[in-house]
């Protein structure tokens, strides 16, 4: 299995998911949700308004998107 370079942060956070979830079924991951989704967000060059079209309710702020 071949990982490029821009695959490893998604795979971290996934990993990182899957421990927590391993230790706490009902853990509250959804702060690593958001941080895929910004990756994937970012991966397709998605505008922050492009974003709120595609996620209404992202708590991801104008901001953090930014920066």
């Amino acid at each position: 299995l071949i990982i490029a370079d821009n695959q490893v942060p998604y795979i971290d956070i996934v990993n990182e998911i899957l421990e927590v979830k391993k230790r706490d079924i009902q853990a509250d991951t959804k702060e690593l949700d958001n941080q895929i989704d910004l990756l994937v967000y970012r991966l397709y060059s998605l505008t922050y308004d492009e974003v709120l079209i595609v996620d209404p309710g992202t708590p991801i702020t104008r901001e953090e998107y930014k920066s």
